[in-house]
């Protein structure tokens, strides 16, 4: 179990979206076609069976999920993935599920 959001952010552009997220971080796409993702540069870090966060990009927002495996990962994606969406769109809402 872990930290459940939903990033609103109307008319989203899940291409560019993906393009940005496999630009900017190691992306494992599962089976649900939702996508792993992790900080290129974080080698040094203990390794964990899961990957320190999880989206799916949807037509109306992204689902965000950090697994708490790494909370500091997590944290600069979720602050990187945010950057970017609000210089893309007119208004992000982020809800705790």
């Amino acid at each position: 179990m872990g930290k459940e959001c939903f990033i609103k952010c109307p008319k989203l552009d899940t291409q560019a979206t993906r393009q940005f997220l496999e630009q900017r971080f190691i992306v494992a796409a599962t089976e649900n076609e939702t996508l792993e993702l992790a900080l290129r540069n974080a080698a040094a870090e203990p390794t964990s069976d899961w990957a320190p966060v999880i989206v799916a990009l949807e037509s109306d927002g992204v689902y965000f999920l950090d697994n708490l495996a790494s909370p500091i990962q997590a944290a600069s994606i979720f602050m990187q993935l945010i950057d970017f969406l609000l210089l893309r769109a007119e208004a992000v809402t982020i809800t705790e599920l």
